[in-house]
């Protein structure tokens, strides 16, 4: 598997998380996250955001 780096970030909407991004074949993404991504450890939970008011 190779992975290139493209950058690195963090996630402040939920709970100022370190992000990497990476540049991945579609094949290894699919091998790393297995059958059932909507349950993969690397995936972030989904959580429903409350809009903040202009």
């Amino acid at each position: 598997m190779s992975l290139t780096i493209l950058g690195y970030t963090k996630d402040f909407r939920i709970e100022n998380i370190n992000v990497v991004c990476v540049k991945i074949e579609v094949s290894d993404y699919l091998g790393l996250i297995g059958n059932d991504s909507d349950h993969s450890e690397i995936k972030r939970k989904n959580k429903t955001l409350k809009s903040i008011p202009n």
